[in-house]
């Protein structure tokens, strides 16, 4: 995967503007926020904050902190804009306490690569999962806040 620094990449959070927010649609309860340079969901309760475009094939790469209490993810190729789940989009977890790729009360980084069937992972430069699945093509992306903290300060994406 290519870095951000590339050609084609779109910011969908800047945690430096107070504005990042506008076009993500809220689901659930999140307690989402731009504060000290970051979006921040805060003990959220299923919460999501979901994209308005729909993305089929991509890169995504988010820069994220989340707690020990952190239970979040990224929902890829959502089905649903009014319910995102498990059992109808890719789900991603942020929050990983693993010795490889310990990513817990630090900034960290998630690169994905989603080509037709094909997920790819890596954390911290380092890949920790692929996977094949002929499910869900295309559709939103969805953060999720569903305890603890967890804060995004960029997020952006190359459709491909």
């Amino acid at each position: 995967m290519l870095g951000p620094s590339g050609r084609g990449w779109t910011t969908l959070i800047d945690g430096s503007d107070p504005g990042t927010l506008a076009g993500w649609s809220p689901l659930g309860v999140g307690r989402w926020s731009v504060a000290g340079g970051a979006v921040q969901g805060l003990q959220g309760r299923a919460g999501f904050l979901v994209s308005a475009d729909s993305y089929t094939d991509f890169e995504l790469r988010a820069e994220f902190w989340a707690d020990a209490a952190a239970d979040s993810g990224l929902f890829l190729r959502c089905q649903d804009r009014r319910r995102v789940a498990a059992d109808n989009s890719h789900e991603v977890e942020i929050a990983d306490w693993r010795p490889d790729t310990l990513a817990v009360d630090r900034w960290s980084t998630l690169e994905i690569s989603a080509r037709g069937e094909r997920i790819a992972i890596a954390r911290n430069g380092r890949k920790v999962a692929e996977r094949r699945d002929q499910r869900f093509r295309s559709g939103p992306i969805a953060l999720q806040s569903a305890g603890g903290t967890i804060r995004v300060r960029k997020l952006q994406i190359r459709t491909l």
